[in-house]
């Protein structure tokens, strides 16, 4: 639940609004959002500040609405979604696709995987200079390598506890009573 809206009072910013659903406060990684994954994003975005080809995060307000936590990201813009660009008569030339296979390539770099399927809503194009330039602006989805290293052990461990569950047809109350039974114990009331 992603929407981007013009600036009402500067041109120069959009907004996305993200309305995230089903979050929890465990970090437990059950289903729906932890309250972690929700600041992701802006943890991204500040990595990013001194880059010159992303959008650059100007402010952020998480509030809640009803049962949903509702993230509004005041960004730079940089240009025209790609989407909207595309819309009219152009195309991406070989060039351009190029261009932003490198800005990928930097995010790399910097050990941040993209992962947002390549949404062309999540690119930009400024189309003001004689030249185009390309600009990433959405890191919804994006992740850092120290980020997939530490889920990455929890579902280790995740795995590892589920095993060990299974490593016994009996319950801990069952193996207790079993062994109750076989030292003999009786019970007189």
């Amino acid at each position: 639940n992603v929407s981007f809206y013009e600036h009402k009072t500067n041109k120069n910013r959009i907004i996305k609004e993200k309305v995230i659903t089903h979050y929890n406060l465990k970090s437990d990684n059950s289903w729906g959002y932890n309250i972690s994954s929700i600041f992701d994003e802006i943890k991204i975005f500040k990595r990013l500040k001194n880059e010159n080809f992303t959008s650059k995060l100007l402010d952020y307000y998480v509030c809640e609405k009803k049962d949903d936590i509702v993230l509004y990201m005041e960004i730079e813009k940089k240009g025209i979604h790609l989407t909207k660009w595309l819309e009219g008569d152009n195309i991406l030339t070989e060039t351009n696709k190029e261009d932003i296979k490198n800005l990928v390539k930097k995010l790399h770099k910097l050990n941040i995987i993209y992962k947002n399927g390549f949404d062309t809503d999540g690119l930009l194009v400024d189309i003001t200079k004689k030249t185009k330039k390309f600009y990433i602006t959405n890191f919804e989805n994006s992740d850092t390598r120290n980020h997939l290293f530490t889920k990455a052990k929890q579902e280790d461990l995740k795995h590892l506890d589920i095993a060990l569950q299974w490593a016994t047809p009996y319950s801990e109350n069952e193996l207790k009573a079993l062994i109750i039974y076989d030292i003999g114990v009786k019970f007189i009331l």
